[in-house]
């Protein structure tokens, strides 16, 4: 589901938006001053100033597994990292697509969504 929490997610997240290299049927959102619109499909390299892309489930798991995690494993960190959110944001709900932004940001880059934006999470050693 594409929510517009999902879409601010996406747009603050610089370190994901870096990644995208358009392939056909990526999803995305063209947004200027006096127009919003949800598309599908193929934009060339230098168009994507204009757009933000909104990656799928699959593409976040793609990124992981690149990163050097099983699959198997992949699910168990999910898991967890899922079960957590819900016990410390009981009456607030996510998507999917939040759920997996959220934790390939945690795990990538060490960021949080607070709500508003990503925050850097600071080590234990810090």
């Amino acid at each position: 589901m594409i929510t517009e929490n999902y879409i601010k997610m996406c747009e603050q997240a610089e370190e994901i938006q870096k990644l995208w290299k358009p392939v056909d049927w990526d999803r995305f959102i063209f947004k200027n001053d006096k127009t919003v619109g949800l598309g599908c499909g193929h934009i060339k390299s230098y168009m994507k100033v204009w757009y933000i892309w909104l990656p799928t489930q699959e593409q976040f798991q793609e990124m992981m597994t690149k990163q050097g995690y099983f699959r198997f494993t992949l699910i168990e960190l999910f898991y967890h990292f899922a079960n957590d959110i819900f016990k410390t944001n009981s009456s607030q709900k996510f998507s999917m697509n939040e759920l997996w932004l959220a934790f390939v940001m945690k795990e990538k880059y060490h960021k949080i969504w607070t709500g508003e934006k990503w925050e850097e999470v600071k080590s234990d050693g810090s």
